[in-house]
């Protein structure tokens, strides 16, 4: 796309930990999960999250989505619906054999600051400019928390330009997300 040989980082962010209750996938269908541990993987989803099929919407699961885990960091599958058979669509794969972790919120300003300050301090340079592929949902929420003031005043600390996107690329699809390129 282009090449670029100056100093610069490569980070991504999201503002979601694990909360440390994890599912194996034991059948799936591309980004239809149907079963986690055996059982239909919405009934697994709802009593993990406290849910209900009542309360459940795109919003709601939002707050919990789930992810692989690489490295200690969470590769995001947002939620997208359940479906008829008691299965879950998703909005990246998991393959059968691996293991979903249900993810907790933290705060979205709080977490986005730290890894840009991180990846800022990693080069030890003044930004010139940065390229950011922030996840629709990530902005949806924001919006949601009455903190997207705050939320795009602290991406303003970069001149940039960017996309809210549905979907995210690192290692893979991933959801929930901000990706970018910090260019010094």
């Amino acid at each position: 796309v282009f090449d670029y040989k100056g100093p610069h980082a490569v980070f991504q962010t999201c503002n979601f930990i694990p909360s440390g209750k994890t599912f194996h996938v034991t059948k799936t269908d591309g980004r239809h999960v149907e079963e986690f541990d055996g059982a239909p993987a919405a009934a697994q989803y709802l009593e993990a999250t406290g849910l209900t099929a009542e309360t459940f919407t795109v919003e709601t699961a939002g707050a919990h989505p789930l992810a692989l885990m690489v490295d200690n960091q969470p590769l995001i599958r947002a939620i997208s619906a359940m479906n008829d058979h008691g299965g879950l669509r998703l909005g990246g794969k998991l393959n059968a054999g691996s293991t979903a972790h249900l993810l907790n919120p933290i705060d979205l300003v709080e977490s986005t600051e730290s890894e840009l300050r991180e990846a800022i301090s990693s080069k030890g340079l003044v930004p010139r400019g940065a390229l950011f592929f922030n996840c629709v949902l990530r902005y949806s929420d924001a919006e949601k928390r009455g903190i997207s003031k705050a939320y795009h005043q602290l991406l303003s600390r970069v001149p940039h330009i960017g996309f809210h996107t549905y979907g995210e690329t690192w290692i893979g699809h991933i959801n929930h997300t901000l990706t970018g390129v910090i260019f010094f």
